[in-house]
């Protein structure tokens, strides 16, 4: 039994062949695979994982590797070609890759921060949009509680004051507001806002922050690229 290697460009595999006699002739028959690692380079951690998936190949193959003596052949033969990580070069591996984990996770908290911090921001702007939007309908409401009543008493037949001018279209409306400083898609946009529900604005609230997100996590990953390509340049 023998450990045979093929190599191409990118990796490098291992496998397990046994020699049988058949028909007078010597003829090598495939055992079982013992894994493959990329090559140029061979990292660390490469052959790391290699060696950690090679021993729970070989428990597997208990009833056709027989022996301690067979088995430490197969590693002999394997780290010539794919040597053991040695204890002088674990902590460098650590080290790469706990720095990695390190900025990675930092950058992570730093985003998820920062769109918490977004998203709480625009919140508050919409409870607070929500809140004018409902003092406004709350005068509006009493104006037209005044109308009504005004209404009311003319169907009763009693006379009333005021009602006397041109009735304001709500173009009109809009112009005078418009005159105040307010611009006009803003001013029909709370006009809408104060005709919603209860539910309907909460609805709105919650697409509303879902939108954001996706909005920041699309302008991340934007910038991301475009400083991948600044560096490549």
């Amino acid at each position: 039994m023998f450990v045979k290697f093929r190599r191409t460009p990118m990796r490098l595999a291992a496998s397990l062949v046994e020699t049988r006699h058949v028909d007078g002739a010597v003829r090598p028959e495939h055992i079982a695979s013992l894994g493959s690692i990329a090559v140029d380079p061979m990292t660390v951690a490469g052959r790391v994982a290699f060696w950690r998936e090679l021993s729970k190949r070989l428990d597997k193959l208990g009833n056709r590797v027989v022996g301690d003596d067979e088995r430490l052949k197969i590693f002999d033969a394997i780290n010539a070609q794919i040597p053991l990580v040695t204890q002088g070069e674990i902590p460098a591996l650590q080290r790469k890759n706990f720095e990695s984990d390190e900025r990675v996770w930092s950058h992570m908290r730093d985003m998820q921060q920062e769109r918490a911090a977004a998203l709480k921001a625009r919140a508050e702007a919409l409870m607070r949009d929500a809140a004018e939007a409902e003092a406004h309908a709350r005068v509006a409401g009493e104006k037209a509680g005044e109308a009504k009543e005004k209404l009311d008493e003319l169907d009763k037949g009693e006379a009333v004051t005021g009602g006397l001018g041109e009735p304001m279209t709500l173009e009109q409306w809009e112009q005078v507001l418009r005159a105040e400083g307010a611009m006009i898609a803003d001013i029909r946009h709370r006009i809408n806002m104060a005709t919603l529900t209860r539910e309907e604005f909460e609805k709105f609230l919650e697409e509303s922050i879902e939108e954001n997100s996706r909005l920041h996590e699309r302008r991340d990953r934007a910038r991301v690229r475009k400083m991948l390509r600044d560096r490549e340049a």
